[in-house]
């Protein structure tokens, strides 16, 4: 019998092993363990290995050769590191850092699970050391023994320092200006006394190991709270030498000897856990471990077709528009404000009751009581249902009740016999599909204002129960609506269009009604609701795709006799082919610094297509290459075939756009063929593709797919385009630019309408570009000249349509490389683009927001790319409440000033807002909002934070730029200047933050403040100040005030904040220090390396969510709030006590201006040791009165400061 393969091993290792973090230290001896037992493992992402473990990196050729080899790889990776990025069975594993139990690692599995019973997980656990093994073999180290050494682990910037009784000793870590090697480290160490350790790690286990004692020492950056362990804390002293954290009897023998047991079943339990990884492995296949993203990195390293890479790639897009779909879906969710929405239009009569007609042919019984059951849940009731099925009714029809009709295969009503003929509207449902509770309503509702006759909206379609893929289609598209049907399972249809349908009791009568429609009327008879209405079953019905296409033909030959409907290799996808007018063309081409370029065009020309094909070719030249092309023409040897005439288009700057007017102007045909000097045509069938689409009188461009051949690999250089951010052409190319590729939705592979072409080859009716006033040689005369002249044909009513089926060759900008050789010229180009790319921003950023060919929920920068970042959930067809767009800061400041007000307008119904998503900690791009978001989503008020950043500044630009009238709300809650000097953005606060405020006030309509004293600081800079304080929302902050405190030996006295109250902290050094043998202190956020020996617990900062909470767990007898009496403090609100409030904690504060604010009851002191000493002594004496005071803090918030009772002061704030 063939062995079984052996299965390799993917360890994603991504901390430093200089931060001698235990957990990553055991990543890579199980690296090192697995190798020396013979089964091949890498490392994934270390930034650096142990040259004496057996520990290499994985690399692209190594997992091509896995792939291509069958094999499934073991990826394991830490527990806390989130989504798994390797392929293969996939295993976390709990660390040493994660675990109670140092020294063993625990896997889960994720992806599969063993499968034998022997084999659970619990039983999985691996002995994996935290050290290096060799020192357990050393001798032990000598008893003479002197000096200290310090570890200062990784310390966060130039700003964290040692303490000065540590600055001169000598230090171990890998990261200090002059670090030791790894056996300099244990000489060091195996002859020192004492190792102060600002981290804890495997050094610190190296250190008592060697013998040397170990002193942690408390700091904010990395060691809030000392390890808890027994054996981390064994041996190990806090502070200083007199503090062990640990009261049992210590040796570095006994310590040795502990550990070497710990490890001594560590072999078995490897055998053990092998045996296990590689039997899971064995069961998977190897598509189920490699999914489309893991092979994105080793793609050219795979031997295959395009066809199979073009496969991969579309894999990978479809994979990751459905891992952003499923995010976008929860912040989507309709709010408060919605649902009353809805209401209004069902009361006011905007919306009634419809007649449902549910088409089953070719459908199961269960997906038509899938579909009753969400049109049952639904907030709008049918006043009738049609049920249209191949099947008999489950009952006897007269049990089913007035409002619901079975046609079953006996055959169906007459139309005027049916429910609702008289309805002006009425609602075509494919059996299968599910609807939201509110999708009948917003379909109507949309139809009610529109002059459709045709009203669908966004969908998706189940993949899998985890994978559902969206569809959001855009508006009309034309010529893409004839090659396939993107309607969805549900449309509203003009019921006076829809009864006359031949084939009105089947669904497919939606499509033939969307293309008769479209035909007589345009695009306007399409209307599209971009919101996910509807759930597509997977499969089409029996016979749809047949019924489909019958009925894109039948109407494809109506509008356009002559034409035909050719099959596609895509699922429910087709080829319109129209006839082919004949007629002759005139070639265009601007040119002049390449005549090689040109020559191998024009013969392209010659080779490709008969005489008569091109009734000439006009060529337009500058003044100054008129000599070298009148040459050219002199020579060319095909004048009979394609006869050339040379145009001069004046001297100077060239200027692309007058050239091609002239050209224009001098045509002799109707349809002009304009092309760079750069392209070539590649064969017979591109010109007479493109000609036929003007069989369509509505079309005024038309462009092919531009290729270029890179070795053996053809490759897309211009596929669709589509407009977005500054007006801008975005050109859609796929995944991997491969010409196989189907892309969005088949979008690659079909032809469609279009925002605008490319400008190296199009087709274009003559008539109607001059018509519009040819291009524009004023504003867009070199870059973006048919991008502006793309966006006057559509204002005009003309069409511009991008087709597959014609494919040119595009050397990529010759010309333009060739110019910018020269310095000058390039800055001249560079300077060009930015003057045309400000004017595209300022003409035509409103046109392209209002473009419906594209959803808005679809990225501006990058094609068909789901935006996860702002998800709006707000219609442009009715207007019922005020709107708010948010750009709020990534901080508690963005949840208190901007998330929480605007979810409270959602929720009392006075507005519908919409706010980017702040980046999660860590994260450093950021989505901005910018002027295409004004644009689509036309807000009443777009609100900004804090807007003092170099691209903040720069995007309010030009956001007024493009929306001069657009109301701008800055939200400021702190001053930008006057920091304090311990404040961490003090330099930068002094240097720059006052003038950078200051700009972004001036490029704002109002300003919003917490505080009364920053409106007077700021007044002068935006006359229009409101001033709504600071309040809790009941949401996250109820419930969480403790009515009963039990007894203790020792109160609980404590502090939370950030760090830039690091000079209010000072304040109170020495009455923490006085009080410190008497009470606990519990610090939360951060505390002052010189504070530290005194605290009793630190805790970190934790995300907003988790904060009240966490905050709570504190459980705090008195809660103290220290503050310096300076400006930028004097600016500052009273959150600090509304925080504290709401756990009803008692509070001693320093009597500044922030902490008078409506006179809340606590005990304010001046800033002197003796009256902070006196206050907190008298609530330490006296439970009654703490209590009391704490009692009467949460009633003061409740009275005062919770968030709803300031919804009206927000309301006027941000929209009166």
């Amino acid at each position: 019998m063939k062995p079984a393969p052996v299965q390799p091993y993917y360890i994603h290792a991504p901390r430093s092993l200089h931060d001698a973090d235990q957990s990553t230290v055991q990543l890579h001896m199980l690296c090192h363990q697995l190798n020396r037992a013979g089964y091949a493992a890498y490392l994934s992402g270390a930034p650096v290995v142990n040259g004496d473990w057996w520990t290499p990196m994985l690399c692209p050729q190594t997992m091509a050769a896995h792939y291509l080899a069958g094999l499934v790889p073991i990826a394991i990776q830490e527990e806390s590191r989130g989504e798994f990025e390797l392929p293969g069975l996939q295993v976390q594993m709990v660390l040493a850092s994660q675990s109670n139990d140092p020294g063993y690692a625990q896997p889960r599995f994720i992806s599969a699970r063993p499968g034998q019973p022997e084999w659970n997980e619990d039983a999985l656990r691996l002995a994996l050391p935290w050290f290096d093994p060799a020192l357990l073999e050393r001798i032990d180290p000598s008893e003479q023994r002197s000096g200290a050494l310090v570890y200062s682990g990784r310390l966060p910037g130039p700003g964290f320092t040692l303490r000065p009784e540590h600055a001169g000793l000598r230090d171990v870590s890998p990261h200090a200006a002059l670090p030791l090697g790894t056996r300099e480290r244990w000489q060091a160490l195996g002859t020192a006394q004492v190792l102060f350790a600002y981290a804890a790690g495997s050094i610190v286990t190296e250190a008592r190991l060697l013998g040397c004692q170990v002193v942690y020492v408390a700091n904010d950056h990395q060691l809030q709270r000392f390890p808890g362990h027994d054996l981390d804390t064994w041996g190990v002293a806090a502070n200083s030498l007199d503090r062990p954290l640990d009261a049992r009897a210590y040796s570095p023998a006994m310590f040795r000897q502990h550990v070497a047991q710990l490890l001594h079943d560590g072999p078995a339990l490897l055998n053990r856990f092998i045996a296990a990884t590689q039997a899971a492995a064995a069961a998977l296949q190897p598509a189920q471990g490699w999914q489309p993203r893991h092979l994105h990195a080793v793609e050219p390293l795979l031997p295959a077709a395009p066809e199979e890479r073009a496969r991969r790639a579309d894999e990978q897009a479809t994979e990751a528009l459905c891992k952003g779909y499923a995010l976008w879906k929860t912040k989507a969710a309709p709010s408060e404000v919605h649902s009353d929405i809805c209401a209004e239009l069902v009361g006011s009569g905007v919306v009634r009751p419809p007649t449902v007609h549910l088409f089953a042919r070719g459908r199961s019984a269960e997906s038509i009581a899938d579909t009753l059951d969400s049109l049952g849940a639904g907030w709008l009731q049918p006043r009738c249902i049609v049920v249209h099925a191949d099947i008999d009714p489950p009952c006897d029809p007269a049990e089913l009740g007035e409002g619901l009709h079975w046609s079953g295969p006996s055959g169906s009503a007459s139309a005027n016999g049916m429910p609702g003929c008289d309805d002006e509207w009425t609602v075509l449902l494919d059996a299968g599909t599910r609807l939201e509770p509110y999708s009948l309503i917003e379909l109507l509702a949309s139809a009610a204002g529109s002059a459709a006759q045709v009203v669908y909206a966004a969908h998706d379609v189940a993949l899998s129960e985890e994978q559902h893929l969206p569809h959001f289609s855009g508006g009309a598209n034309l010529e893409w609506l004839r090659g396939t049907n993107y309607l969805g399972g549900v449309v509203v249809v003009r019921t006076a269009a829809w009864l006359p349908l031949p084939d009105r009791w089947h669904y497919a009568c939606a499509y033939r009604l969307a293309l008769r429609a479209s035909a007589t009327h345009g695009a306007a008879a399409l209307h599209y609701v971009d919101q996910v209405l509807s759930h597509s079953p997977p499969h089409l019905a029996s016979g749809q795709e047949a019924q489909e296409f019958t009925v894109a033909q039948q109407e494809l030959e109506q509008a356009y006799p002559g034409a035909t409907l050719a099959a596609s290799e895509l699922v429910g996808c087709w080829v319109p082919q129209y006839p082919d007018p004949g007629s002759a063309l005139t070639l265009l081409v601007p040119t002049g610094k390449q005549p090689g370029y040109l020559r191998s065009l024009l013969l392209s020309c010659v080779r490709m297509y008969a005489s008569g094909t091109f009734k000439e070719a006009l060529l337009l030249a500058q003044d100054e290459d008129l000599a070298s092309m009148q040459q050219f023409v002199g020579e060319w040897q095909h004048a009979e075939q394609l006869p050339l005439r040379l145009l001069a288009t004046g001297c100077g700057s060239y200027n692309h756009a007058r050239s091609l007017n002239i050209g224009l102007r001098a045509a002799r045909t109707e349809l002009v063929l304009v092309c760079d000097d750069d392209v070539e045509l590649l064969d017979g069938v591109a010109l007479p593709a493109l000609r036929r689409l003007f069989t369509q009188k509505d079309i005024a461009i038309a462009a092919p797919r531009l290729v270029l051949q890179h070795g053996e690999t053809p490759t897309v250089l211009a596929g669709p385009q589509v407009a977005g951010n500054d007006a801008m052409l975005h050109n859609y190319v796929g995944v991997r630019q491969g010409i196989a590729e189907r892309g969005h939705h088949n979008r690659l592979q079909m032809a469609q309408d279009v925002a605008g072409v490319h400008g190296a080859c199009w087709l274009g009716h003559r008539d109607a570009i001059l018509a519009v006033g040819g291009l524009d040689e004023a504003n867009t005369p070199l870059f973006q000249t048919m991008t502006d002249l793309g966006y006057r044909l559509q204002q005009s009513g003309w069409r511009l349509v991008w087709t597959p089926r014609a494919n040119v060759l595009h050397a990529g900008g010759a010309t333009l490389r060739l110019l910018r050789r020269d310095p000058i010229q390039a800055l001249a180009l560079s300077q060009a683009a930015l003057r045309e790319q400000h004017h595209m921003r300022a003409r035509w950023l409103d046109f392209v927001g209002s473009l419906t060919l594209y959803s808005k929920h679809l990225r501006g920068d990058q094609p068909y790319v789901l935006d996860v970042d702002l998800v709006c959930r707000w219609r442009h067809d009715y207007r019922m409440r005020p709107r708010v767009l948010a750009q709020p800061l990534s901080s508690g400041s963005g949840q208190y000033r901007v998330i929480e007000p605007l979810d409270a307008l959602q929720m009392h119904s006075l507005a519908e807002t919409c706010a980017v998503t702040p980046p999660k900690a860590g994260v450093k791009m950021r989505r901005i909002l910018n002027a295409l978001d004004i644009s689509r989503l036309k807000p009443d008020r777009v609100l900004v934070q804090h807007s003092i950043l170099d691209e903040d500044i720069a995007n309010l630009r030009a956001i007024r730029d493009a929306h001069p009238d657009v109301f701008l709300v800055q939200l400021v809650d702190d001053l930008t200047s006057e920091l304090p000097a311990a404040h961490p953005n003090h330099a930068f606060g002094q240097r720059e933050g006052h003038t950078r405020m200051v700009q972004a006030l001036n490029l704002s309509d109002r300003l919003v403040v917490s505080t009364q004293p920053l409106a007077d600081y700021y007044r002068q800079y935006c006359p229009d100040v409101h001033v709504v304080p600071n309040a809790l929302d009941p949401h996250h902050w109820g419930g969480l005030a403790r009515t009963e405190r039990q007894s203790r030996e020792r109160l609980r006295l404590g502090w939370a904040g950030a760090a830039q109250h690091l000079g209010d902290l000072r304040l109170v050094a020495s009455v923490v220090r006085a009080l410190a043998p008497e009470v606990d202190w519990i610090f939360m956020g951060m505390c002052p390396d010189e504070l530290r020996p005194y605290i009793k617990e630190f805790h970190p900062f934790v995300s907003y969510k988790d904060y009240p909470a966490k905050l709570a767990s504190l459980d705090l007898d008195i809660a103290i709030a220290p503050l310096e009496d300076n400006p930028f403090n004097a600016c500052k609100s009273n959150l600090r006590l509304l925080e504290y409030g709401a756990m009803g904690w008692p509070v001693v504060c320093s009597d500044v201006y922030p902490f008078r604010t409506a006179n809340p009851p606590v005990l304010r002191v001046p800033n002197d040791e003796q009256a902070w000493l006196s206050a907190l002594r008298r609530l330490m004496d006296d439970p009654q009165l703490r209590r009391a005071q704490g009692h009467a803090l949460h009633e003061w918030l409740q009275r005062n400061f919770l968030l709803e009772h300031h919804v009206e002061a927000w309301r006027k704030a941000l929209l009166h």
